[in-house]
């Protein structure tokens, strides 16, 4: 019964995944704490690939609000670890995380 609740709560996390990381592009720092708490509980249960979010997470690790920041470091390091530990499987990945990574900084900068 466990692998069907958890199966429902990844496919239900990939449908607002791109919104809750596009809120880390907020203004309001408030509303990027929130999305990071949420992206915090999505890595900590495994529902989605680590991949996807680190990008997410390296912008917010140069969030000019220490809470975020220090957070966004703190989530950073679970899921590199959970990246790189996979990486051998999805290599293929790496050049479009760091292309990502880099204009997700860009729109940060622009947005403070």
């Amino acid at each position: 019964m466990g692998d069907v609740s958890s199966g429902m709560a990844s496919t239900v996390i990939q449908v607002y995944l791109k919104a809750i990381l596009e809120s880390f592009l907020h203004p309001k720092p408030e509303c990027r704490l929130a999305s990071l708490k949420v992206i915090s509980i999505i890595l900590s249960q495994g529902l989605v690939h680590p991949a996807q979010i680190v990008p997410y997470l390296i912008c917010m690790a140069t969030d000019s609000q220490t809470r975020i920041s220090h957070a966004a470091d703190r989530d950073l390091q679970v899921s590199l670890f959970l990246f790189l530990s996979q990486l051998g499987l999805f290599s293929d990945h790496l050049s479009t995380v760091q292309s990502l990574c880099l204009l997700l900084q860009f729109f940060v900068r622009k947005v403070l």
